[in-house]
């Protein structure tokens, strides 16, 4: 796969955090003999993976990187990448409570948007401090990432960040999508895109997510 980079926005990035390169090869784990031929040109296609680790360092989205020469990857290629672009963070289920046991949260179906209740020990167990509400996904249309009946927690903003995961209303039910340049697309390519032009409204951002 083809992954060509603009370096400039990576030397800006790096000169605006005052950051060197070898402080930057520490912090993203990334080789200082890998971002130096980067920096200088010389890689000219690195890795998804090496990018995401880059650009979450340097605070940007991989897709502020990537040139329009970019070939479209496989999806199963960038789960890593779409993991980490969550602002909590991917979480594997917990099976001990904690403090969040006393807080309620609503929970939506995807398919619904009417439709809520409270499920306080799913809550317990699993949501993250920075959520809003959570939304369960009833189909396949976010796989390999996000499986059918896995549990999605979403913070309420207007911020519209493409590379992430947010939650659409969109025909009066809600759908968990990613965000693209011009339109927000399932994982799952059985699943048609829409335009940014067709949701009603934009719920939020999805920081977390566990399976059921």
């Amino acid at each position: 796969m083809k992954n060509d980079i603009n370096t400039d926005v990576i030397i800006i990035k790096k000169k605006a955090r005052k950051m060197t390169s070898k402080q930057l090869s520490e912090l993203s784990n990334v080789p200082l003999g890998t971002i130096n031929k980067i920096l200088r040109g010389e890689t000219k296609s690195p890795q998804i993976s090496t990018l995401s680790k880059i650009c979450k360092v340097l605070g940007c989205s991989v897709n502020e990187v990537l040139t329009d020469n970019t070939e479209p990857a496989d999806v199963t290629e960038n789960i890593e990448m779409l993991r980490d672009s969550l602002p909590g963070g991917y979480s594997a289920p917990k099976k001990n409570g904690s403090e969040t046991s006393r807080r309620m949260l609503t929970l939506f179906y995807a398919d619904s948007y009417s439709d809520a209740v409270q499920k306080s020990d799913m809550l317990a167990h699993n949501a993250p401090t920075n959520c809003d509400f959570a939304v369960q996904v009833c189909d396949d249309s976010m796989e390999p990432l996000i499986r059918n009946g896995s549990i999605c927690y979403v913070k309420r903003t207007k911020n519209i960040i493409v590379g992430n995961i947010g939650v659409f209303k969109i025909g009066g039910k809600l759908y968990v999508r990613k965000v693209e340049k011009e339109r927000i697309s399932a994982l799952n390519k059985n699943y048609p895109p829409f335009l940014l032009d067709d949701y009603e409204k934009f719920e939020g951002l999805v920081v977390d997510f566990v399976e059921y």
